[in-house]
């Protein structure tokens, strides 16, 4: 069965502002590709996706020992806990920084968590069906945490850190099309429940805007992560059949999304940079 998920929809349609930083290639090595010897050294988390991981894991066990949050070295309890005295200087200036601001203002301190994910594992979740008209296909939906509020509402709060908005648009860095996959996956986990989604930075301590489940919302996502998962196993087909064109499947856009890629050192095309 054909599969999507929101990573995939984006490797295949760049984010609204972000469209010269897009490079189609990208997803070959690091989808394609992953397992190959020269490419899976390449694929390390950032100093500032650890950020993220840490910040996230940090949280997790705030929320595990509670009594943490108020405790005199609780900072230092949590962060010997997700190990951060083994990861760069940088790393560890920046999750303390996160994990102090947290402790000070504990956002998701009293509300009922259903569930709420350590953001230290590479687990794949358990995929949804789903149905869209005639079609069906797997959909690959990884929350951060689910909240339950006191009107039985679902609320899927996807977990932030970095900047807010884009410096050269002023646009959010936030992706619409995460909280509507998400939202999507919400209609089929809690049928019988009205959803919502946010996002919430822990580095700027703030919420975005919150989005909404509609019937057209709903279909529209369905329908485009659709055209993802089909599109998606006709480049593979066609790359199992003419390996050679590659790069007319994953279209190569040297230049400024190489100077945010990884995969400049094995990626020829990189070359081309001026």
């Amino acid at each position: 069965m054909d599969y999507a998920s929101y990573l995939i929809w984006s490797e295949y349609v760049p984010q609204a502002g972000k469209e010269e930083y897009h490079c189609y290639l990208k997803q070959y090595w690091s989808r394609i590709k992953k397992r190959d010897p020269i490419v899976k050294p390449l694929l390390v988390d950032t100093p500032q996706q650890l950020v993220g991981k840490l910040s996230q894991r940090g949280v997790f066990e705030f929320h595990q020992q509670p009594d943490l949050l108020i405790s005199a070295n609780g900072v230092q309890r949590v962060s010997e806990l997700i190990e951060l005295s083994q990861q760069p200087a940088e790393v560890q200036f920046k999750v303390q920084e996160i994990l102090v601001r947290y402790q000070e203002q504990p956002v998701l301190l009293g509300k009922h968590i259903l569930l709420f994910n350590p953001g230290n594992t590479n687990e794949i979740p358990d995929p949804i069906i789903v149905t869209h008209e005639s079609y069906q296909f797997k959909l690959y939906a990884n929350f951060d945490c689910v909240l339950q509020e006191a009107d039985d509402t679902i609320h899927i709060v996807d977990l932030k850190t970095g900047h807010h908005l884009q410096p050269h648009t002023g646009l959010s860095n936030y992706d619409n099309r995460q909280a509507h996959v998400y939202l999507l996956a919400a209609s089929y986990l809690y049928p019988n429940a009205k959803a919502i989604g946010s996002f919430y930075n822990l580095e700027t301590q703030q919420w975005s805007s919150q989005y909404h489940q509609t019937p057209s919302l709903l279909a529209r996502t369905a329908e485009m992560l659709e055209i993802v998962a089909k599109r998606h196993q006709q480049d593979k087909r066609q790359l199992a059949s003419n390996s050679e064109n590659f790069h007319k499947i994953f279209r190569p856009h040297p230049g400024l999304p190489c100077q945010y890629c990884q995969f400049t050192s094995i990626c020829t095309f990189a070359d081309l940079i001026t």
